[in-house]
């Protein structure tokens, strides 16, 4: 789980409107001057531009949406007293262009603290924490970018802009994107075609228990010399109030 967020997202479900209103950021009879949430609680739905990871921050169970990420929407939502409506785009700079362009509100897509966004978009504070691990071959244990220098690192498209900036810095680090748990699988463990794969905590773990007692055994290690990912929401500038009240859902949330 992500630290500082995924256990507790439900707590922050019942401040609602009443938290907001209290922080004066969301409710439109607490400022005088029509903004983005007026216009969000007009229209009556809260667009969200999304990516599906189907990992534990945004997954689609046949329609239906589960993670951190759809969980902080549904808060964001319902303090706003509207439904979501998910825009979901191909990549992460999909969505920020969608956000950009009017066509959502915000985005949700495991969006990096430290991205440096295009003029008119502004960012949340962070709403989780979470550390990289690597899952080499058993023996293999290998748990620093540069002892994969010459080798192939693997990891789900979430994670392909650490694995490029990784090869910015390892010497003829070769990158391969794995959709999914058993595409993962099969790199590391059949084909061979991958030396480490990496990932979150929650991820590694379900690995380890779906590789069984195959020929190839795998293991999980921390990734050295790598900080911590950290979340941001991300709407356009100006938005005062919604990003306010975005904040506020985020803090109470953290306590």
């Amino acid at each position: 789980m992500i630290q500082g967020y995924g256990q507790r997202t439900r707590r922050a479900a019942g401040l609602g409107l009443a938290v907001l209103c209290t922080a004066g950021v969301v409710l439109s009879g607490c400022g005088k001057k029509a903004d983005e949430v007026d216009t969000i609680r007009e229209a009556g739905t809260l667009r969200a531009a999304v990516v599906d990871y189907q990992n534990d921050y945004m997954k689609d169970d046949g329609g239906t949406r589960s993670g951190t990420e759809a969980e902080l929407i549904g808060q964001i939502a319902g303090a706003l007293g509207v439904e979501e409506t998910w825009v979901v785009s191909e990549n992460m700079e999909d969505a920020l262009s969608k956000v950009l362009a009017g066509e959502a509100d915000l985005a949700v897509a495991m969006i990096p603290d430290d991205l440096k966004l295009e003029e008119g978009l502004e960012a949340s504070i962070s709403y989780g924490r979470e550390r990289l691990y690597v899952v080499t071959r058993r023996e293999d244990y290998s748990d620093a970018p540069a002892a994969f220098a010459g080798r192939v690192l693997a990891a789900d498209p979430s994670l392909q802009s650490v694995l490029e900036e990784l090869s910015g810095k390892v010497e003829n680090l070769g990158i391969l994107s794995c959709k999914g748990q058993e595409e993962a699988l099969g790199a590391l463990t059949e084909e061979l075609t991958a030396d480490g794969y990496v990932c979150r905590y929650q991820e590694g773990i379900r690995m380890l228990e779906a590789s069984g007692t195959g020929n190839i055994r795998i293991q999980m290690q921390n990734l050295q010399n790598t900080d911590p990912e950290q979340f941001v929401v991300v709407a356009r500038t100006g938005s005062g109030r919604l990003m306010g009240g975005i904040n506020t859902i985020i803090s109470q949330t953290e306590q």
